[in-house]
């Protein structure tokens, strides 16, 4: 009598990050299992990925020798890829001497119904860099360095958290079990900011009436507070209703109503109290090198005769409403371009006149 072995099938324990044992990689050790997720209303990897994990569970010793026979074959294009000599690979069981699988990542990517695995291991000959393999099922697809495979992965993974710019962000709510998975926990650390940048108004504005976010909530989104976020987006009306109640942080909003060259934007922060002469936190830099460094990228992108004067007349107002410090930038090597894109549009004073006349 014939007795076959029963196939093992893969349960999702509800986390997209885990831990199991695969013996052939590691006898004594689970290593880590990551599923890739892609933004959608689903709330569990996808059947084509938990195909790819079972299939795996019942075929490691196959996969692993389908890894090492890739690697012998193509011995040539390793010493390239590192760029040094390697120790001899000729047999499986010399390869799995220099190479440790350590991290399995489960692709969006499905090919016959079931997803691509990217298998992340260290490597004797670059401890820093270590190596990767991109199979389906027993094919080997391709091999590189872990950082490389996981770029590829993840830039192969449709994870946009809308699918146009112009389009209403979505909010998730959790699921009752499986609560949010990372690409709808990002998508809602998003969803505020990006109702500033798409102008939705009235709908940013319910939360807040709503007691779902204040003038300082944060997210992980980006450090930038929803004020500042307004001021970049040159969203004026969110701009009148933040400072409206009073917002206690309100860093880094003259730079960024500075590099959009909006005045209107510049003139209400300075009414609120928010001081001109503000140093920016990481560049190091006042408003008025700000305005420069706005004027310098319509320069460099060819912008026009009057956009080029609206930022010098905006460089002129900063001056006047006594913002520092000139003397220390009146040398910038940033003038030098700056100087000719004026001269070549006859403009009639030069950024580095204007400064000089202010001295």
């Amino acid at each position: 009598m014939i007795f076959f072995k029963r196939k093992k099938q893969y349960e999702w324990d509800g986390c997209w990050e885990t831990d199991y044992h695969f013996s052939e990689f590691h006898p004594r050790k689970e290593i880590v299992i990551r599923f890739i997720d892609q933004l959608s209303d689903s709330y569990t990897p996808s059947k084509a990925q938990i195909q790819a994990v079972s299939y795996l569970i019942n075929n490691q010793e196959a996969i692993y020798n389908a890894i090492c026979h890739y690697m012998i074959n193509r011995k040539a294009q390793l010493c390239e890829m590192y760029d040094r000599l390697l120790p001899e690979l000729n047999t499986i069981a010399a390869v799995k001497k220099h190479i440790k699988i350590n991290a399995i990542v489960i692709s969006t990517t499905l090919q016959n119904k079931i997803a691509h695995i990217g298998y992340l291991g260290s490597c004797s000959w670059d401890a820093n860099q270590g190596i990767a393999c991109y199979l389906h099922k027993q094919e080997v697809l391709y091999i590189a360095t872990p950082n490389q495979l996981l770029a590829h992965m993840q830039n192969t993974t449709s994870n946009t958290i809308v699918a146009t710019s112009d389009a209403i962000p979505k909010q998730y709510t959790p699921h009752h079990i499986y609560n949010l998975k990372p690409s709808q926990e990002a998508a809602n650390n998003a969803y505020y900011y990006l109702l500033i940048e798409r102008s939705f108004n009235q709908q940013f504005i319910a939360h807040f009436e709503e007691g779902d976010i204040a003038t300082e909530t944060r997210t992980s989104y980006t450090d930038m507070s929803f004020l500042q976020t307004a001021c970049a987006y040159n969203n004026e009306i969110l701009v009148d209703y933040i400072l409206s109640h009073k917002p206690v942080d309100t860093t880094g909003c003259i730079k960024s109503a500075a590099y959009n060259l909006n005045l209107s934007v510049l003139k209400k922060l300075i009414a609120y109290g928010v001081d001109i002469n503000e140093k920016d936190e990481i560049s190091k830099e006042y408003l008025i090198e700000h305005i420069i460094g706005a004027i310098t990228k319509l320069s460099q992108q060819n912008a026009s005769k009057n956009q080029l004067k609206k930022g010098i007349t905006i460089l002129k107002w900063a001056i006047k409403n006594n913002t520092k410090p000139i003397h220390t930038i009146k040398h910038s090597k940033k003038l030098a371009a700056l100087d000719t894109a004026c001269t070549n549009m006859s403009i009639k004073n030069t950024v580095r006149e204007v400064l000089l006349t202010s001295l």
